[in-house]
């Protein structure tokens, strides 16, 4: 009987593992919010800018070869290389 309730939980977590998203990940009209930034040279940039854990950002379009991306978070729209996008951990909210 354990056994299952030890395999349910193991299915689970590899659940969680397959939907996380990176904002690279992501298609143009998709809405998300930040979860997390990974360690970069970016990072503290990034923040600066107003890509911080919480934060609404909407997918606008990308580039003809797909990178950059370009984004709408608070005030304004961004480019990103998606090299860069790809250390940000979001979840889809819409």
């Amino acid at each position: 009987m354990f056994s299952h309730v030890i395999n349910f939980a193991q299915s689970k977590k590899i659940f969680k593992e397959e939907i996380d998203l990176t904002l690279s990940d992501t298609t143009t009209g998709m809405v998300v919010r930040i979860d997390s930034i990974g360690e970069s040279e970016l990072k503290q940039r990034l923040m600066t800018m107003g890509l911080i854990p919480g934060t609404r950002v909407e997918i606008l379009n990308s580039a003809p070869m797909g990178d950059p991306i370009a984004l709408r978070l608070r005030s304004y729209n961004l480019a990103m290389r998606k090299a860069d996008a790809a250390q940000i951990q979001v979840s889809q909210i819409q």
